[in-house]
Order: structure tokens, then sequence, then C-alpha cells
């Protein structure tokens, strides 16, 4: 809340497992973690850049004036399921 009152407003988006390179390689193979990760996941497959766009558009815009100490869960329900 310290930045508040300078203006700004501190805020983060909390994506999913993305498309990149490096979660595509480990994706690939087979451990605890992963593969509690994957049982987790609704549909099975990784985000894409374009799929948290919105978030961040809405977060960087005057439509979030009052949002502030959040983060925008992109994570196709990870944390629900």
């Amino acid at each position: 809340m310290e930045w508040r009152e300078r203006g700004v407003r501190v805020n983060g988006i909390g994506p999913t497992l993305m498309d990149s390179p490096l979660v595509r390689s480990a994706a690939q193979t087979s451990s605890i973690t992963s593969d509690f990760i994957k049982a987790r996941m609704i549909r099975p497959r990784l985000g894409l850049p374009r799929e948290i766009i919105g978030a961040a558009i809405f977060l960087a815009s005057d439509a979030s004036e009052l949002v502030t100490g959040h983060i925008v869960m992109c994570d196709d329900g990870y944390l629900t399921a």
C-alpha cells in the first residue's frame, strides 16, 4: 500500500504454464511435479501468450483504476481443480 500514495497500482498476472521452449521440454518428461500439474490442468495444452493479453491490457488501463494488490489468475482453472 506504500506505493498507492504515489499513484502506483501494484498488481500481477498469474499465468498457467505458458508455451515456451523451456516449458515444452519440461512437459515431455515425467516427474512428480509435472505429473501433478498435468493432472490438474483442465485442458491438456499449454497456454499461449495471446491468451493473457486481455488481463495485461485491463491492468494497464484506467478500467482497473480501483484494482490494487491483486493477482489476476489466468490459469485455466488450475487453482479450482
